[in-house]
């Protein structure tokens, strides 16, 4: 392989140890990270196993660490995801009410409008007979 295709994966490499832990937090997964980086699932399971070691840990409390860390996100996602969807049915319950308030004002012209073309209606005939 040429050097500077060697240096390539070595810097990604290096980015992808650096920020394995904040991608994992933002959603991606083992595979997807793999991928991003161009790097097999097995090659990154390997270097987790070395990001493990350099923080004193093993690679399954690594893991541990991250699905923690990913459930805790995913709670409060959940949390968020619920209060959004009450707050959108509020709203909703609110545009009802306002939508049933400009019917009901409608109506209230419409039946005006009709009262006073029945009136016009009854003094034109009036005005015929004279």
């Amino acid at each position: 392989m040429a050097k500077g295709s060697s240096e390539r994966i070595s810097e990604r490499v290096r980015i992808m140890k650096e920020n394995f832990v904040s991608l994992h937090d933002k959603g991606y997964s083992i595979p997807e990270i793999a991928v991003e980086f161009n790097l097999s699932g097995p090659t990154i399971y390997r270097y987790l196993g070395e990001i493990a070691e350099k923080n004193g840990m093993r690679r399954e409390d690594l893991l541990q660490r991250i699905y923690h860390t990913q459930a805790q996100r995913l709670r409060k996602e959940e949390r968020e995801a619920k209060a959004s969807f009450e707050k959108v049915q509020r709203e909703l319950g609110n545009a009802r009410k306002s939508l049933q308030e400009v019917i009901t004002e409608i109506n209230k012209i419409l039946e005006n409008e009709e009262q006073i073309m029945s009136d016009i209606q009854e003094n034109s005939g009036e005005g015929e007979d004279l």
